[in-house]
């Protein structure tokens, strides 16, 4: 008897095995040879290792035949005929045997076992401790239903029954075995002296019998080998972590490339696994991360040797699952804030909150205002009595005086005055306004002024209380002028005090005595609340006090302050021209005499590329094309251009398809020959001087320090890192694979993250306990906030819950972390439907007590450069004496428009509402569709397929009824939703479902949920959630041509993640942590806007870094 776990008579050959009663694999862990004949060869002899992008053949359903002629009529798009489009069939495996022509008899496991050791000595001569094994040809794995499936998808995370079949060979015999139960599989060839590998599957009616796959059915082909690929990387990584003990998860990004390229080179098994990758890769972190389980797995059976190594036992690593994430944010906690804070939320969150009073809380109170005097006769109510008399003559032309004396009161350009309010307003209505112009007129006079506004004047009208102590006597200076007519000077009912630039009121007794702190713009696109200073008093020499309403005629003097030689600027299109875009220049000279300019104009490539897909929408062409230019009311603003030498990498500001209004380009065009050629060494060193990278332009600015609150996987801390002025240093969440996907994407070697409850961080930071991961106070200088939205959402049905209004509170932790640290800069994202709930403006109303400047606003992630309609409101808070960031300018057109929803959020104040969305006639970039961010992917079928050049390529597998609703909802028209399938006679009474078919409800002329509906390849997609589920919940998620939901990757480019960015955890995960993102072209954009206000050369009399680099952007 022959055993091959004895070294003597190691390698003879005999179908005797090793001992496989356990997942422990083939071979001893020092990796001595333990080869058992013929193995499953990744270059199989009649079998190539190919994953063809269009997938494998399918068998069409024998139930419905009738659906393969079943033809949809649809309108054309031209005049012609109707045309008529195929729904595709269904694509299912009933059995891996289709015809009993194919094999004269099928059998059962038992059959074949007893068949194959018919005349056999081995048995007669095996003990209890050998192990047989047969071979398997045409191996193939399915579900109950029939369906082929990737066996280790569907067993290891759902538990499904499955079966295979295949013929069994031994010798010259061969019988085919049908619905085999698959039981578990070993892998045998670990160790660097083995190249291959084999695995096993172990027989379901016999101990110590194992199969050895030889090759597959064709239609299980390509998900075999696929496995085999991983089963390899398995092997290596095993290998390397055996090999070299101490490496750690974070050696993949480099060493491990060089350990395997230098230990396998030339091993045909390697080189064929390699070339399945593209040549630059050297990064294995992707496909490690997803294939952990699958590698733990091996590890944990193999023993302490493999599992026990700092690579699974370090604590950022994704092979370590610790029992911490199953407690953190899983108990309702209550929501630590400050005393001030309390004030404006208890009443929201009753019992909900946990109040702490900071020590050395006297820094959070600010000194107190000193009390100052006034003269109460001259706040008297005038009675207009005798004729009023004017001094101080400005301007004998315009009449216009410094002063004028009523009754014996003398009111200045420059003071404040109430006005006499009109009859339709209630009598506790005051009118208070900032005196700008006085005019004599015959014998009476007349007066210009700026309003001041009222806190009910202002969006803090939407609160429901008003809990600010000095709110009556707070008044805000505005914009809001009459400077288009005269008011009569009789309109004046008294002359008022107010104190401008303080926090309070010095006299609050005193009914005519206010103050003001802030100046409100209820501007259509965002409504703001900015630092007072005495810039905005300042009057004009001539005409009195400029209001900022005036519109100087001088288009080339407001040209030449702006912009300078060399800077690259949009202007409105030409005739002829692409009408909807901007055309990109650069200024060539500027001719001061005459008052014009010489623009040299790029082309886009996407002008004169015939390609569909795959031309980059911000790349141009340096062409020779000279023009003068003075119609300067048509330059929208400057933009980035940037000369990226050919075949160099493409800096992350330029990866987000535009993002920002970034281009840049690598070739010239020549006009008059249309041709284009590649520039020469000296025209090169030329555009690298004239056209540096971004990167090279805000090196001079010092970056702010970051504290990542809620921050998820990172995608918003890495959005404003990647403009280039914030390094995040501190980053906080509860979600421990959010957190890993946060460290392994991280570019600062220093980040300290902090798997923990916002609310115990901060409780110990404000008892001051000793804790070298928080920030001390003045450290930070930026605070990114995207707290849960799941408490305001529309998908949340239930948002009286406890754990709902438990994550609503924590918009009440935002403000406190803001009130205990002080930073310069907030920004707070959330769903767009946070505006109706009355804790949006308690934060408001709280942030402004606290000294913060406020914008707030709404964004649409179509019009930032994401392929998905996204909605969400963006509030900037800004400390006082910073310049207060703005929202982004829209880079983006929505081809398809439609924001019924978002038209007017709320009332600004003076019958303004913030206007939330509209669309716009003209943009830099047409919007980036489904089809232009997904054609490179291949195919997934039903989400079973895998592919190593795109690892987190993976789907939801959904169960088998819902995967043949699936296959019938038709690819046309586009949208095509379960209704639509149900409608046209598609979907059988088996696969109806009642949940479905209950909530058929019509809304406004349409139906209410959509089930199961495709999202469009010329669209964009449906908002991206933390789960795919075909419920009304989570519409258009089904894949526009194939049965299956969207898959991670999908999801991912949808929110702006870029190709490198590393997603932890298992396919549950993944989605999550992206769903729960805020956009990376988003925050890229936003933080670009934080640059232009740090850099801003108009306000020099604010801190800012002393850098001019933006003009107008």
């Amino acid at each position: 008897m022959l055993h091959l776990n004895d070294p003597e008579t190691r390698g003879e050959t005999s179908r005797v095995a090793v001992p496989c009663t356990s997942r422990v694999p083939c071979q001893d862990v020092n990796g001595h040879d333990a080869k058992l004949g013929q193995s499953h060869s990744l270059i199989g002899d009649d079998q190539t290792f190919t994953i063809d992008d269009i997938g494998p053949s399918f068998e069409y359903d024998p139930e419905l035949p009738k659906l393969n002629k079943f033809s949809v009529s649809v309108k054309s798009k031209t005049n012609g005929p109707n045309v008529f489009v195929e729904v595709p069939a269904l694509k299912k495996v009933r059995t891996a045997y289709k015809d009993l022509d194919e094999v004269t008899e099928r059998f059962t496991e038992e059959q074949c076992i007893n068949f194959l050791m018919a005349d056999s000595t081995v048995s007669d001569t095996m003990s209890d401790d050998d192990t047989e094994y047969f071979s398997i040809e045409n191996f193939v794995v399915y579900d109950k239903n029939g369906e082929i499936v990737d066996f280790w998808v569907e067993y290891d995370f759902r538990s499904s029954e499955l079966y295979w079949d295949g013929i069994l060979v031994e010798g010259d015999k061969r019988i085919t075995c049908v619905g085999v139960n698959y039981k578990k599989f070993t892998i045998e060839g670990y160790g660097v002296n083995h190249n291959e590998i084999i695995i096993w599957f172990e027989s379901s009616v016999r101990e110590n019998l194992w199969y050895k796959v030889v090759s597959t059915l064709p239609e299980y082909a390509q998900i075999w080998k696929s496995f085999v690929w991983r089963v390899y990387l398995t092997k290596y990584v095993l290998d390397w972590i055996h090999t070299n003990p101490s490496v750690l998860f974070k050696d993949l990004e480099l060493q491990f490339y060089n350990w395997i390229h230098n230990s396998r080179s030339g091993d045909p098994f390697y080189e064929e696994w390699i070339s399945k990758l593209n040549p630059q890769t050297r990064d294995f972190r992707h496909l490690v991360i997803n294939n952990m389980y699958l590698i733990w797995h091996e590890a944990y059976f193999l023993g302490p040797d493999y599992s026990e190594k700092p690579f699974f036992q370090d604590e950022w690593s994704p092979g370590r699952y610790s029992s911490n994430t199953s407690t953190i944010g899983k108990n309702l906690e209550k929501t630590t804030v400050t005393p001030t804070v309390y004030k404006w939320f208890n009443d929201l969150f009753p019992n909900l909150l946990n109040v702490i009073e900071p020590d050395n809380c006297d820094e959070l109170k600010g000194s107190p205002s000193k009390n100052v005097g006034c003269n109460i006769r001259e706040y008297k109510e005038l009675k207009h009595k005798g004729v009023p008399i004017f001094r101080g003559l400005i301007s004998k032309s315009k009449k216009n005086y410094n002063r004028v004396q009523i009754d014996d009161v003398v009111i200045n350009v420059g003071d404040c005055c109430e006005i006499y309010p009109d009859d339709s307003v209630g009598p506790d209505v005051r009118w208070i306004c900032y005196i700008t112009e006085i005019t004599k007129v015959n014998n009476s006079g007349a007066i210009k002024f700026v309003w001041l506004y009222s806190r009910k004047d202002t969006l803090l009208q939407n609160l429901d209380k008003d809990l600010f102590s000095n709110k009556s006597k707070e008044l805000f200076f505005t914009l809001h002028c009459e400077c288009v007519k005269f008011w009569p000077i009789s309109r004046i009912k008294r002359k008022i005090l107010v104190h401008f630039g303080k926090s309070k009121c010095p006299e609050s007794n005193n009914e005519n005595v206010f103050f003001c702190k802030y100046a409100y713009l209820p501007m259509a696109k965002e409504g703001s609340f900015i630092t007072f200073h005495e810039v905005m008093t300042y009057p004009n020499e001539e005409d009195g006090l400029c209001c900022g309403c005036g519109d100087n005629d001088d288009k080339f003097a407001i040209f030449r302050k702006k912009y300078e030689r060399d800077d690259c600027i949009l202007i409105k299109p030409f005739e002829g021209d692409i009408k909807e875009l901007y055309t990109v220049c650069k200024i060539e000279s500027i001719n001061e005499e005459e008052g014009y300019v010489t623009l040299r104009r790029f082309y886009r490539l996407t002008e004169l590329s015939q390609k569909k897909y795959g031309t980059a929408k911000n790349e141009l062409l340096f062409s020779d094309y000279l023009f003068n230019f003075d119609r300067f009311h048509d330059v929208v603003r400057s933009c980035h251009v940037e000369f990226l030498p050919l075949g160099e990498e493409k800096p992350v500001n330029l990866l987000h398809r535009g993002t920002g209004e970034h281009f840049y380009f690598s070739k010239i065009y020549f006009r008059r020959t249309k041709t284009i050629k590649n520039p020469d060494s000296n025209m090169m060193e030329y555009f690298s001087k004239i056209f540096p990278d971004w990167y090279y332009k805000v090196e001079p600015c010092t970056k702010l320090k970051c504290l990542d609150l809620f921050c998820g996987g990172g995608s918003l801390g890495r959005g404003f890192e990647d403009a280039g002025f914030v390094e995040c240093k501190w980053a906080i969440d509860t979600n421990e694979t959010a957190m890993k996907t946060y460290m392994h994407n991280s570019k600062q070697g220093d980040v300290v993250l902090i798997n923990e409850s916002v609310n115990k961080i901060l409780a110990n930071a404000m008892k001051n306990k000793n804790n070298q991961n928080l920030p001390n106070k003045g450290e930070v200088d930026i605070m990114l906030a995207g707290s849960p939205c799941q408490g305001f959402s529309r998908i949340n049905k239930h948002q009286d819950t406890d754990r709902s209004m438990t994550n609503n509170s924590l918009v009440a932790s935002v403000a406190s972390f803001v009130d205990f640290y002080r930073p310069r800069f907030l920004l707070l994202e959330n769903v767009a439907t946070i505006y109706r709930k009355l804790v949006f403006f308690r934060l408001i109303g709280c942030l402004l007590e606290i000294g913060y400047q406020i914008k707030v606003g709404l964004i649409s992630a179509i019009q930032q450069g994401c392929a998905q309609e996204r909605n969400r409101i963006f509030l900037w808070a800004a400390a006082h004496g910073e310049v207060l960031p703005g929202h982004p300018p829209v880079s983006h057109m929505h081809s398809n428009f439609f924001f019924k929803s978002y038209r007017n959020l709320f009332n600004l104040g003076n019958s303004t509402s913030l206007e939330g969305l509209s669309n716009v006639s003209m943009t830099s970039f047409t919007m980036n569709t489904v089809g232009e961010i997904t054609y490179d992917l291949p195919k997934l079928d039903t989400g079973n397929y895998w592919y190593p050049i795109y690892p987190d390529h993976v789907a939801t597998i959904n169960s088998y009824k819902i995967k043949e609703i699936l296959r019938r909802i038709p690819t046309y028209p586009p949208g095509s939703d379960y209704y639509s399938a149900l409608d046209r006679g598609m979907i059988p009474d088996r696969l109806r479902k009642e949940e479905y078919d209950s909530k058929r409800v019509n809304h406004f002329g349409g139906e209410k949920y959509k089930f199961c509906q495709r999202i469009e390849k010329d669209d964009v997609f449906s908002t991206i959630c933390t789960s795919m589920r075909c419920n009304g919940f989570h519409p258009r998620i089904v894949h526009f041509e194939e049965p299956r939901v969207i898959s991670v990757r999908e999801a991912a480019r949808a929110q702006g993640f870029l190709e490198t960015d590393i997603l932890c955890g298992n396919i549950a995960d993944q989605y999550k942590v992206v769903g729960n993102s805020v956009p990376r072209n988003i925050a890229f954009a936003l933080g670009l806007q934080l640059g232009r206000a740090l850099t801003d050369h108009e306000h020099e009399h604010l801190p800012k870094n002393h850098y001019e680099l933006w003009n107008d952007y």
